[in-house]
């Protein structure tokens, strides 16, 4: 198995993250080779991100602001 790029932090630190981030990540990483910058040659803008990612946002309780 590939190693994930995705890193993140939880603040503060000394608390265990809320419940939804554990879903709010792999939901990155389901999505990881479409959307990060060390596999694509030409990065995506945060738009074309989101719209990769929204419909699984949405799907785990997240409000996902449509595009401009």
């Amino acid at each position: 198995m590939e190693t994930s790029t995705v890193r993140f932090s939880i603040f503060p630190r000394t608390e265990p993250p809320p419940g939804f981030v554990e879903d709010a990540i792999a939901t990155f990483r389901q999505h990881e080779q479409k959307i990060a910058t060390q596999t694509n040659d030409k990065g995506l803008k945060s738009d074309e991100v989101l719209s990769v990612l929204a419909p699984d946002l949405a799907k785990i309780g997240f409000e996902v602001e449509a595009r401009k």
